[in-house]
């Protein structure tokens, strides 16, 4: 899996997840709604399925310590994603992401006009965005280049200050109309999936988020 910018959602493992969520939750409401605390749950599902898979067979102990080193840096990254989607829905107006319809019809933009989050919500996802910001955390660590560790934790502090200017509206369901009233709804902020995964065949690879 690499990476190729500062993002969750310019790596493999990051769209990977965003995949999962349109799947088990998008593709179910035909692209109208994404629920934050819902979403939460089926990456937590994803995570811990995902490390019984690659340790199966051996002992519940061995599994059990396993799943203790693996689980928090896996959700790190889940809540990252997370974050940048409920960000990017709180700049636009709606969560923009492309479905892969097969080699015929390629990628379709999606346009999710609603997001559902509590409180609860919000507060789990600023969490880890503080953890991770803390220079002993292994994704903190993962940074080999001083510029690009500086970078990310720009991109940390932007994701938690947008988070938390707008719990209120996020939470009351309110920031999708507000955005759109202003004419933000249709404009891109850069998180392209489709240019993302053309861009890794001829960028230098990133070190951080890769595990």
């Amino acid at each position: 899996m690499g990476t190729w910018g500062i993002t969750m959602r310019q790596s493999d493992y990051g769209l990977d997840m965003l995949n999962s969520i349109m799947e088990q939750q998008l593709q179910k409401t035909d692209f109208k709604s994404f629920n934050v605390p819902e979403a939460i749950e089926l990456l937590k599902a994803d995570i811990l399925d995902e490390i019984e898979t690659a340790n199966r067979g051996c002992s519940p102990k061995l599994l059990e310590a396993y799943t203790a080193e693996m689980f928090p840096y896996r959700f790190s990254q889940a809540a990252q994603l997370l974050a940048e989607c409920t960000a990017d829905f709180c700049r636009k107006g709606e969560l923009v992401v492309d479905e892969y319809l097969g080699d015929q019809e390629g990628f379709v933009e999606r346009h999710v006009p609603e997001i559902k989050a509590t409180e609860d919500s919000i507060q789990i996802l600023l969490e880890e965005l503080s953890k991770v910001q803390e220079p002993t955390h292994a994704i903190y660590q993962s940074w080999f280049e001083d510029s690009d560790r500086e970078a990310w934790l720009a991109h940390m502090r932007e994701l938690s200050q947008t988070l938390k200017e707008n719990v209120q509206a996020l939470t009351t369901g309110s920031i999708g109309q507000m955005e759109q009233a202003g004419g933000a709804a249709h404009e891109s902020e850069g998180f392209d999936d489709r240019s993302n995964r053309q861009e890794n065949d001829t960028q230098i690879q990133y070190s951080g988020m890769n595990l």
